[in-house]
C-alpha cells in the first residue's frame, strides 16, 4: 500500500520541550523564594528603622552630661554664663525626667516651690543652694572659674546621688 499525498505522516523536525522556566515545580520554588524574600526584607527593614526606644536612667545621663560640662574651660565672663545656663538645664532635664513633672518651663525660683511636691525640706534647701548659686553667676555679675564650676558640679552630683537610688559601683 502506498502512502498518498494527503496521507502522509508529518515529519518530526524537532523535539518539543519545555523551557526550564516552564517547569511546574521551579514555578511553585521560584514563588515561594521571592515570598520569603520578600518577608525577610521587609523584617530588616522594620527592625532597622523601627523607633527603638532605650531606657536611659535620668541620673546617668544627667552624670553624663555633667563629666562633659567638667571638661570645659572657662575663660571669659561669657564662658561662665553658657556653662551655668547648661548646668542650669541638666539640673532642670534630670528633675523632669526623674519626678515626670514640669519642671523645665519653670523659673530657678519656682522650681524650689514646685520641688516641695517632690522632695523633703534637706533635699529642697539643698537645691535652692545650688539654684542660688546659679542664679548668681547667670544673671549677675559674677564670674565662675573652673574650680567653682568643679565644686558646683559636685554639688550638683550629691543632689542626683541622694535624690535617685543611683550608685556609681554600678557603673555607666
Amino acid at each position: 500500500m502506498m502512502i498518498e499525498k494527503n496521507d502522509q505522516l508529518i515529519d518530526i523536525y524537532d523535539i518539543w520541550y519545555q523551557s526550564f522556566f516552564q517547569h511546574v515545580p521551579l514555578k511553585k520554588i521560584s514563588i515561594i523564594f521571592i515570598i520569603i524574600s520578600t518577608i525577610g526584607l521587609l523584617f530588616f527593614f522594620y527592625k532597622k528603622y523601627q523607633d527603638k526606644k532605650k531606657v536611659v536612667d535620668c541620673a546617668d545621663k544627667a552624670f553624663q552630661e555633667l563629666y562633659a560640662l567638667r571638661k570645659m574651660h572657662i575663660v571669659t565672663k561669657v564662658d561662665s554664663k553658657n556653662c551655668y545656663f547648661r548646668l542650669s538645664l541638666i539640673l532642670k532635664q534630670y528633675l523632669v525626667a526623674r519626678y515626670d513633672s514640669s519642671f523645665a518651663h519653670l523659673t530657678d525660683k519656682e522650681i524650689i516651690t514646685h520641688a516641695q511636691l517632690y522632695l523633703d525640706q534637706t533635699m529642697v534647701e539643698q537645691l535652692k543652694k545650688i539654684l542660688t548659686i546659679m542664679m548668681l553667676i547667670k544673671f549677675e555679675h559674677e564670674v565662675a572659674w573652673n574650680e567653682k564650676l568643679h565644686e558646683d558640679i559636685e554639688l550638683i552630683e550629691n543632689f542626683i546621688q541622694q535624690t535617685t537610688a543611683y550608685s556609681l559601683n554600678q557603673g555607666t
